[in-house]
C-alpha cells in the first residue's frame, strides 16, 4: 500500500494509491507561487467548477468582479490575468513530475476556480477536487507517456479555456499565450537559484525540455509557447541584480491611471530611462 502524503501548506490529506512505498507531496510551492493546491486560496469571493469558464455568463461574473477591483479600462488586463492563472496549472504539473515523477490530475473537471480580491489587485487560482495521481513509467515508455499527457492536459483544458477567455475580451489567444514564455523563463531562472538537489535538478531539466519540443499545433500556436530566450537589464530595486524584459505586455497599464512597468518590452529605451529617474530620484 503506498499511502501519499499530501501536504499544501495547510493541512494533510491521504491519497489512496498501490504498492509499498510512502510517498510526501508537498503543495505548499505550488499553492504559493501559482495558487494551486487541494486547498485552495485562503479567503476566496467566488468559487466555482473551472469548466464554468467555458461559459459566457460565468465569464461575465469573472470578468465584473476582476475589472472592479483592477480598475479596468477594458476587458483586456482582467483576460491577462486570468489567462495567464493557467500557466500556473502547467508549471504545478512540471514541478510534481520534476520533484516525484507522477502525473497529478489537473483537467477542468477536477478543477474548481477561485478568486480572491484584494485592495487594488485580484488572485485567480485553482482548487484540486479530488486527488488523483499516476506513476510515470521508466525507459521507453516514459516519453509517449508524458507526450500523451500533456496533449491532453493543452487539448482538453488549457486551449479551451485560453480561447474561451480571449473570446470573452475580445482579444487573440496569442495575448495570454505569448506571456508563458516569460514566466517559465522565470521558473527555469528560479529553480536553477534554489534547488539544490542534483537529481531533481536534472530532472527539472528533463521535463522542460520535453514540455518545450510538444508540438505547436497542440497549443493552436505557429510556436510552442514555452520557448524562450530571455533578454535582461538592470534591476533598479536591487543594486548589482537583473531584472527579466517580460516577454509580452502584461496589459497592466489597462486600468485606471495605470503605465506600463520598467520591464514591459513595449516600452522604448528612453521611456525605460525615463522610468529608471523617476524611480531614482523618488519621484514615482
Amino acid at each position: 500500500m503506498v499511502i501519499i502524503i499530501v501536504l499544501d501548506g495547510v493541512n494533510e490529506m491521504n491519497a489512496n494509491t498501490c504498492g509499498d512505498l510512502k510517498l510526501e507531496i508537498d503543495f505548499s510551492l505550488l499553492r504559493a507561487y501559482f495558487n494551486v493546491s487541494p486547498a485552495g486560496l485562503e479567503q476566496p469571493s467566488m468559487t466555482l467548477p473551472a469548466r464554468e469558464l467555458l461559459k459566457a455568463d460565468a465569464l461575465n461574473v469573472v470578468f465584473e468582479q476582476s475589472g472592479t477591483v483592477l480598475r479596468a479600462t477594458s476587458k483586456e488586463l482582467p483576460a491577462s490575468v486570468l489567462g495567464l492563472s493557467l500557466y500556473g496549472l502547467a508549471a504545478s504539473q512540471l514541478i510534481v513530475l520534476a520533484q516525484y515523477s507522477m502525473w497529478v490530475d489537473l483537467t477542468v473537471d477536477n478543477l474548481e476556480f477561485q478568486l480572491q480580491p484584494h485592495e487594488t489587485y485580484v488572485t485567480p487560482g485553482y482548487r484540486i477536487r479530488r486527488l488523483k495521481f499516476d506513476s510515470v513509467p521508466d525507459g521507453n515508455f516514459r516519453e509517449a507517456f508524458l507526450e500523451e499527457a500533456w496533449r491532453n492536459f493543452f487539448t482538453l483544458t488549457v486551449v479551451p479555456l485560453v480561447g474561451r477567455i480571449a473570446a470573452f475580451a475580445g482579444v487573440k489567444p496569442q495575448l495570454i499565450w505569448n506571456q508563458f514564455a516569460g514566466r517559465q523563463s522565470q521558473l527555469r531562472d528560479y529553480i536553477h537559484e534554489n534547488e539544490e538537489r542534483e537529481e531533481i535538478l536534472g530532472n527539472f531539466e528533463r521535463e522542460d525540455t520535453l514540455l518545450s519540443g510538444l508540438a505547436p499545433e497542440w497549443f493552436g500556436l505557429r510556436r510552442n509557447p514555452f520557448v524562450h530566450k530571455p533578454k535582461y537589464i538592470e534591476n533598479p530595486y536591487q543594486e548589482g541584480k537583473k531584472m527579466m524584459i517580460r516577454s509580452s505586455c502584461c496589459l497592466y497599464d489597462k486600468r485606471e491611471n495605470g503605465k506600463k512597468c520598467y520591464n514591459c518590452p513595449r516600452l522604448t529605451e528612453q521611456e525605460r530611462l525615463e522610468q529608471w529617474n523617476q524611480m531614482k530620484t523618488g519621484s514615482s
